[in-house]
């Protein structure tokens, strides 16, 4: 599993990864906190859209009773797997190994999100509501309003996230950390054990995306910069160019 800004440095050509769901939320402001002040330990909450699973009017349950209520209306707590949230803000309450003031925390959180976690950790001081963060491409958003800090060692810290656009963000991200070349060497094996892919038929495909008129590509929608869709393109072609030349030769 990897997490955008969190351990995606340690990827090393696996062929089949895990971009995580609502970790991506979580982990970043972890991570911010844990290298400055220490976790000794913690609880997360999340509070999500109503999922596929839950009930859109009252109804029999064969699980649990309050899972047959009708979702539209009520709150309901429940233990889902991240994979299945659509999520808007989580709520972190921790104890700190290190005594830290409130403003101290916010000083590291807001610097994190400048540099190096910028475009992934965001930092805001408005009176913001879940609709702000609709399509919002960041994995977490920090919500120095709403935290709270009990005392120097025990805190509620509140990120705010929009899981689909955000995590479709992270995806492009990993996309672009991934070793092709690794993933394609095994075309035209005949025991390979993962989706051949023509690498031909993959180069075609990625000189289209460079089709910058087309509103609705995928860098246009998930609001990927220039930079980016370039780095991407120019790696994974260089792969691909190499990996057509080796199987002509």
């Amino acid at each position: 599993m990897f997490v955008m800004g969190v351990n995606h440095e340690k990827y090393n050509s696996l062929k089949t990864v895990s971009n995580a769901s609502c970790t991506n939320c979580l982990a970043p402001l972890v991570k911010v906190i844990h290298n400055n002040f220490g976790i000794v330990e913690g609880l997360m909450t999340t509070v999500h859209a109503i999922i596929a699973t839950q009930k859109t009017m009252d109804s029999p349950s064969g699980k649990l009773w309050h899972d047959g209520c009708g979702a539209a209306l009520n709150m309901i707590p429940a233990l889902t797997r991240a994979s299945k949230a659509v999520g808007k803000v989580v709520d972190l309450t921790c104890y700190l190994e290190k005594a830290a003031k409130y403003d101290d925390i916010k000083k590291v959180v807001k610097q994190a999100s400048q540099s190096p976690l910028k475009g992934i950790l965001g930092y805001t001081e408005d009176q913001v509501i879940s609709c702000n963060f609709n399509s919002d491409t960041h994995s977490s958003t920090f919500d120095a309003g709403a935290s709270i800090a009990l005392n120097d060692h025990s805190v509620k810290l509140i990120s705010w996230y929009d899981n689909g656009f955000g995590y479709s963000n992270r995806l492009l991200d990993l996309f672009i950390q991934w070793d092709w070349s690794t993933y394609l060497a095994d075309y035209g094996q005949p025991n390979c054990k993962y989706l051949r892919v023509n690498p031909v038929t993959a180069l075609t495909l990625l000189e289209k995306m460079k089709d910058t008129s087309r509103k609705n590509n995928m860098f246009a929608q998930f609001r990927k910069n220039e930079r980016d869709k370039q780095k991407l393109i120019d790696t994974v072609a260089k792969q691909l160019r190499g990996l057509i030349s080796s199987h002509h030769s």
